[in-house]
């Protein structure tokens, strides 16, 4: 919820400082976190972070659901890169 509540007030930054904070703390995020920042992400233009989250999102074995390739495709009409 302090997740959301940061992307939605644009502070994206902060929110990955808190998912940082619960990933040092041993505490992993599911898709819905990482949903969650995706969007936060899309939502100031900074494609290559999100990106960036997808990849890892796999890498940790987080399997991406229907609404993360959601966010992907709205997020690149959003920016205008479709």
């Amino acid at each position: 919820m302090l997740i959301d509540a940061l992307c939605k007030k644009g502070n994206v930054r902060e929110a990955r400082k808190v998912l940082a904070v619960m990933v040092k703390a041993c505490v992993r995020p599911n898709s819905i976190t990482l949903n969650t920042l995706m969007d936060g992400y899309y939502s100031l233009k900074e494609v290559e972070n999100d990106r960036h989250l997808f990849s890892t999102m796999t890498e940790t074995g987080i399997t991406p659901s229907v609404y993360s390739d959601n966010i992907t495709i709205n997020g690149f009409c959003r920016n205008k890169m479709m």
